[in-house]
């Protein structure tokens, strides 16, 4: 068996900011799901078969799940004005609703990979 020690908080960029320069990028930063995180998230899937196919759903709840959980902030965002953009954070270290409603749905649905990408053993780390 192996298994995998906490990465701790990082930070993450978007994959279509990645050619930009280092200080146009937006930096989210991620830490570890704790696990009763992932257990809700592994309880959101949902399969689905729909004549014959099937495919898995419960995908919002998934994202909201895991950047609720994973997410902590972020560095360097700015509203279509130019002006920063706060993230708000309550004591607990969670991101408020309000914050994550800002982000677009898919720079959240890249999060959510990143963040459970990083909390499940990888191939990098099979070998060690």
């Amino acid at each position: 068996m192996i298994i995998t020690r906490p990465r701790g908080r990082r930070e993450y960029v978007l994959e279509d900011e990645r050619d930009l320069t280092p200080s146009q990028q937006t930096k989210f930063l991620l830490d570890d799901l704790r696990e009763k995180d992932r257990v809700r998230i592994m309880d959101a899937l949902q399969i689905q078969i729909n004549d014959g196919d099937t495919s898995l759903g419960g995908v919002g709840q998934r994202v909201y799940i895991a950047c609720k959980a994973g997410l902590k902030g972020w560095e360097n965002l700015s509203d279509e004005k130019g002006n920063d953009v706060e993230c708000e954070v309550s004591s607990s270290g969670e991101i408020s609703d309000e914050a994550l409603a800002l982000l677009p749905w898919e720079a959240k649905r890249e999060i959510m990979d990143a963040i459970l990408e990083d909390s499940f053993i990888g191939e990098e780390d099979r070998g060690k």
